[in-house]
């Protein structure tokens, strides 16, 4: 199962959450994130990768903040194809042409735009710069408590009791173990990561039967408070996960059987996956995550509810297996095989028995 993992990560394309404001009229860029469930025999291994890029957030906002900014992007994009140029010998993307701008402090106009124009383009940089850290104050707290082994150590510990808290809502037997944390957040190119790995325990059942999971866990949302303070992180803020690393699940409690199935006889493996929208409500407005979600299982799976079994389809009452209901026919197929070979059996002995009588 590792190395099936392994092999996904080497060809996976991982791409950039999505973080922006919500509008009818707004068109964000596509970014992305990955959750990766690996089943066991006896637990769950979960990964969780995202990134958020800060400076293309801000860079997305601050458009649709300043008036009319698409059509004067649009001007912009006319006058540098038509070869203007601010001095002879220099010609600009319109990147370059901001920056020039904002280095010369506007006060330098080049020839065919007008003062409005930069004046929209000012604006249009000052919002840029005053989003991007409105933007860090949100996951200041996290990336602040990643500033010493001694908080890091607190923060993991206090995630780590946040989230069992949280998936125990879902099914109170549930247990986290082996928790890794990584958080960074560089200042130059203003991105913003968290990595989380962990083993979640009693959500897999194995017996003669087959092999059962409780997939509960796939919609956690970690809504409880974590307070720095309480590990030494003095004067940092209250934040939730949920909100400040982004881990509210919620959007993936779809039925499995809706996620998309692919079964792997190479590596005899079955993948449920889907991909869906995480809205996060800030003092900014609504921030939206599309991260795409996997499910692994050793084996020729099949899904129904919250529920994951390999085992043969063959009848269709409900039972309860680990917490969840599943088809019966996802559990009695290696039943009747059973019962199949002792009533053979017992015709053998029957015969025997006979045999020796006579």
């Amino acid at each position: 199962m590792a190395k099936y993992l392994a092999a996904r990560r080497l060809t996976a394309t991982f791409f950039m959450l999505l973080l922006l404001l919500s509008t009818a009229a707004f068109t964000p860029p596509a970014q992305a994130g990955t959750i990766e469930g690996v089943i066991e025999d006896d637990h769950v291994h979960l990964e969780v990768h995202l990134e958020v890029n800060f400076s293309e957030v801000a860079d997305s906002l601050a458009e649709r903040n300043v008036t009319d900014y698409n059509k004067i992007k649009q001007q912009l994009k006319k006058w540098i194809k038509e070869r203007h140029r601010w001095r002879e010998g220099e010609d600009w993307t319109l990147e370059e042409l901001y920056e020039k701008l904002n280095e010369t402090g506007f006060d330098e106009i080049p020839p065919g735009l007008n003062k409005s124009i930069v004046k929209r383009i000012r604006e249009y940089l000052q919002d840029r710069k005053r989003l991007e850290k409105e933007l860090h104050k949100h996951v200041d707290p996290v990336v602040s408590c990643w500033l010493t082994p001694a908080l890091r150590n607190g923060l993991q510990n206090a995630l780590r009791n946040n989230l069992n808290a949280s998936l125990r809502r879902l099914f109170p037997n549930y247990e986290v173990r082996n928790l890794e944390l990584e958080v960074d957040y560089n200042d130059t190119t203003k991105i913003y990561t968290v990595d989380i790995e962990l083993d979640l325990y009693n959500a897999v059942t194995t017996n003669s039967s087959g092999t059962f999971v409780n997939g509960k866990f796939r919609y956690f949302n970690a809504t409880g408070e974590i307070d720095p303070e309480e590990f030494g992180g003095k004067g940092l803020s209250k934040f939730t996960p949920s909100k400040a690393m982004f881990l509210d699940l919620s959007a993936f409690n779809v039925p499995l059987e809706e996620w998309t199935r692919n079964y792997d006889p190479e590596s005899n493996t079955t993948e449920f996956s889907i991909e869906r929208d995480i809205v996060v409500s800030t003092a900014l407005g609504d921030i939206y995550v599309d991260p795409e979600a996997s499910l692994v299982v050793g084996g020729e799976a099949i899904a129904s509810g919250d529920a994951i079994s390999v085992v043969q389809p063959l009848l269709e009452q409900p039972v309860t297996v680990v917490g969840v209901t599943v088809p019966l026919w996802m559990t009695l197929a290696t039943l009747v095989a059973t019962i199949a070979v002792v009533l053979s059996a017992l015709a053998y002995r029957r015969r025997i028995i006979r045999a020796l009588s006579h």
